[in-house]
């Protein structure tokens, strides 16, 4: 990151990773995917149910904090619950390596932090990687 970025009272959602990350490959918004959430209650209980994407206007990575910071387009689309999705193929480590053992990822944030640990999940294979595996 060249500069500070002015920013001032600005809904964001921030990402922290264990490791560095390329930082052309942080700016790929197409690599995040947040999704709004909404508490729905009823007589047998609560539940949380996502539905929509909010479209990102940027990603700003913190390279000392290992963190991306994920502007909305909106500022007031941020939900008080949202889930983060990281697609893998597009998000890459400081050599261009696959993070997270090439697993994407989610996980729900709130404004008080996680409200549950990140899962892994395996991606689907293009077509054109098993086309390339048996050649």
């Amino acid at each position: 990151m060249v500069g500070r970025p002015r920013l001032r009272n600005v809904k964001a959602l921030v990402a922290g990773f264990s490791g560095a990350l390329s930082e052309a490959a942080v700016r790929n918004l197409n690599a995040y995917a947040v999704i709004p959430g909404r508490v729905l209650r009823s007589v047998k209980g609560s539940q949380v149910a996502f539905s929509g994407r909010v479209t990102l206007a940027r990603a700003i990575y913190d390279a000392p904090r290992n963190q991306v910071i994920l502007i909305p387009a909106r500022p007031a689309r941020l939900s008080r619950i949202d889930r983060l999705w990281v697609d893998v193929s597009r998000l890459t480590d400081s050599q261009n390596r696959p993070i997270n053992n090439g697993w994407n990822f989610e996980a729900v944030a709130t404004p008080r932090g996680l409200l549950e640990p990140p899962v892994a999940r395996q991606s689907a294979l293009s077509a054109a990687a098993v086309d390339a595996y048996f050649q």
